[in-house]
Formats: structure tokens, C-alpha cells, sequence
């Protein structure tokens, strides 16, 4: 969605393939619907239900097959293939070092040491723990050096980490999204709504803007934020900080916003 985005906004016909029936299945599922409106209001073209099969050249352009049988076929100029990433352990030979991986990287208990070899550590997107974040590799980086010299004390901490898709607007989520609220015997409640109408929207002018906070229903403290609008990369900072020290939405709205900024009514 992001690669969508940028190329839309640079003039391109955009064209999505998706395999699924929504995008985006790690967020929100009705955030990441507003973002496909948006998407489409945009002038980006997004195609549900199509598997891709096969992609091939043919007189200058890229011919793309899929859909139930490959009966369906797509041409375009430039095909941008972002359906994930493999970490890339093959030229290091883990077997011959007696280092177990799985499909998502090198296998590591919680001091992120390696389970079969103690010699090696692994972080970041070769690691089969926590999300695949830059600020996660940083925090594990340090984590594992700590180990590595001193001996295995320090545990990541996975707990509070925001993550954004910086499409235009932007869509940003941390913590529990609304099933997992549902599922985990907590009793909660949601606070939901839109923010077109405010005034951090309409002075640009945005059409699409909408957010939803899950909060514990004794103690009011944040168990999940999910933002989608202007400066929503930012503002989802805020939540992160509540929920990591124990901030309640009522400690939150004690504070004095700058206003018309979108912190200042969620």
C-alpha cells in the first residue's frame, strides 16, 4: 500500500492485486477498509481475490496471470512483488553451524540466543521473535550485545511497540486490536469515531479520518489504539507512551494538547 501511494501520488496508474478479500490483515480490519477508500478515492485501482500465478514480459510490457484458474491477466508497466520477505540465511550456512531456523528466521529463546548453538545471537529480521521493526532491531541490537558480554540478563520487551503504514493519510495501530480485546477475557470498551470534522482535518481538507481506542473498562488504560488520518505516524507515539508507563485515557486527557493537533480530542 505504501509502494501504491508513493507511485499514485508521483502520477502513476496504480493498479493493487490482492490476494484476500481486504488489505492490510495485521490492522484493523475497519481502519484498513477506510484506507482502501481512500486508496481508491485517490485514483489507485485495488482488485480482491486475485492470486497471482505468473508474470511474464511480452513486448515491452509485464503481462500478470492469476486469479481462480490464472484465467485473469493484468498488463502494466512495472510489477512490484510485496507479497513478504524470507530472511536471507542461506549464504551463511546455519547448518554447518548447528543453528536451527524456522520459515521466519533463526530460532532464539528469550535472551535472543540461539537455541541450539550458544554461541550465536540473532536480532532484527533474521530473528524468529518479535515484529519486524527498525526500532526493534535497535533495541534487540543492544539487548544482545549486553548478553553476549555479561552474560544472558536482558529480555526484549515486544509489549506497547507501534506500527504504521505511512500510505496518504497514514494508518497506525498498537496494542490489541478489537478481536483480540474480545478474546481476552478483559472487559472493555471502545471509544470510536471520526475526525474529518475536526479542525486538524478540514484546514487540509481530509476527507478520510477515523480512530478507535480500546480501553479496560475498571481502570480505563489503554489495551489498544488504532488511528487512520493526517499525522496519524505521530500521534499513535502518544498511545505507545500510555500504555508503556501505565497511563489511563483519563491521565491523558489531564494533558493541555497543543491545539488543533489530533491528540488534542481522541
Amino acid at each position: 500500500m505504501e509502494f501504491a501511494h508513493v507511485a499514485r501520488a508521483a502520477g502513476a496508474e496504480v493498479t493493487v492485486l490482492q490476494r484476500s478479500n481486504r488489505i492490510l490483515k495485521r490492522f484493523d480490519a475497519e481502519l484498513a477498509n477506510r484506507l482502501a477508500e481512500a486508496s481508491r478515492d485517490s485514483g489507485i485501482t485495488i482488485i480482491f481475490g486475485f492470486e497471482a500465478c505468473q508474470v511474464e514480459r511480452s513486448r515491452g510490457a509485464f503481462i500478470v496471470h492469476g486469479s481462480t484458474g490464472c484465467n485473469q491477466s493484468i498488463e502494466a508497466d512495472l510489477v512490484v512483488n510485496s507479497a513478504g520477505r524470507l530472511p536471507d540465511l542461506d549464504d551463511l550456512d546455519v547448518k554447518a553451524g548447528g543453528v536451527n531456523r524456522t520459515a521466519h528466521g533463526i530460532a532464539v529463546n528469550e535472551f535472543l540466543q540461539s537455541v541450539n548453538n550458544p554461541r550465536v545471537y540473532a536480532i532484527g529480521d533474521v530473528c524468529d521473535s518479535g515484529p519486524k521493526l527498525a526500532t526493534v532491531a535497535d533495541m534487540e541490537a543492544a539487548l544482545a550485545a549486553e548478553n553476549i558480554l555479561n552474560g544472558n540478563r536482558q529480555i526484549p520487551d515486544y509489549q506497547g511497540i507501534p506500527s504504521v503504514v505511512f500510505t496518504q493519510p497514514p494508518l497506525a495501530q498498537v496494542g490489541m486490536m478489537e478481536d483480540e480485546a474480545e478474546t481476552s477475557g478483559r472487559r472493555f470498551r471502545i471509544n470510536r469515531g471520526s475526525m474529518s470534522a475536526w479542525p486538524s482535518s478540514r484546514r487540509i481538507g481530509q476527507k478520510h479520518a477515523i480512530y478507535k481506542v480500546i480501553l479496560g473498562e475498571e481502570d480505563g488504560r489503554i489495551l489498544g489504539a488504532h488511528l487512520f488520518g493526517y499525522n496519524a505516524g505521530e500521534a499513535i507515539n502518544i498511545f505507545a507512551l500510555a500504555m508503556k508507563f501505565g497511563l489511563s485515557s483519563q491521565d491523558l486527557k489531564k494533558v493541555l494538547w497543543a491545539y488543533p493537533t489530533s491528540p488534542f480530542r481522541i
